[in-house]
């Protein structure tokens, strides 16, 4: 059965990736690495982003190496002046690219297993852009998003921040303002599912997550 773009194997218990998608994935790396062969170096930060996108788009199949596998290209990404510019590719960003072109094939071949997981009570979305940030809580219903946002839970809706240059101070805030939603819902003791566009904010989520889960239980 294929579903938002995953091949779902329930007689094997194996969840993959379309081949549309890997073949999309293959075709667009395929044609950054031919130029960088001809010497172009230079590339529009939105189509390196597209990639990493597509990249990261196959997490529930390829798990965290999604991540660790597209560090270069971020950091290329966060030297941009604009969306419309220009960002080149380092050496370390290319080979990022040749690898997801001779494996991505090969590891989405080997799936990942379904496995039950647990049901959240909310849902944090969050995003940032080079000029604000904002985020919202929506609760969970049978591990769904409800339309309606609670009033106790209003803690991040309509939030956000809009400076003329805070690019370089972004992900800092975005970090404290997770931190903060996190550490007031877990003081409920309440499960929550996050989304999210950032990827620095992830890995502080998790340990301010776990770090205030011990102190709770403790």
């Amino acid at each position: 059965m294929t579903w938002i773009g995953l091949v779902w194997d329930m007689e094997f218990g194996k969840l993959r990736v379309s081949s549309e998608r890997i073949d999309r994935l293959v075709d667009v790396i395929s044609k950054i690495l031919f130029c960088v062969g001809k010497g172009k170096m230079l590339h529009s930060a939105k189509f390196v982003a597209g990639i990493v996108g597509q990249i990261i788009s196959m997490q529930a199949v390829l798990g965290n190496l999604v991540r660790l596998r597209t560090r270069e290209l971020y950091n290329c990404i966060l030297l941009r002046a604009s969306w419309k510019s220009l960002v080149a590719l380092t050496a370390p960003a290319v080979e990022e690219l040749r690898y997801w072109l001779n494996s991505v094939t090969q590891l989405n071949e080997q799936g990942n297993d379904l496995h039950e997981s647990d049901v959240c009570d909310l849902v944090a979305f969050t995003d940032a852009s080079e000029v604000g940030f904002g985020g919202y809580i929506v609760p969970a219903v049978d591990g769904i998003c409800a339309e309606s946002v609670c009033d106790s839970l209003e803690i991040l809706t309509d939030c956000g921040l809009e400076l003329p240059d805070c690019r370089h101070h972004l992900h800092h805030t975005m970090e404290i303002l997770i931190i903060i939603s996190t550490l007031t819902m877990l003081a409920n003791a309440q499960l929550v599912t996050y989304d999210i566009n950032t990827q620095s904010v992830c890995t502080e989520v998790e340990r301010s997550a776990r770090e205030t889960a011990d102190g709770l239980q403790g």
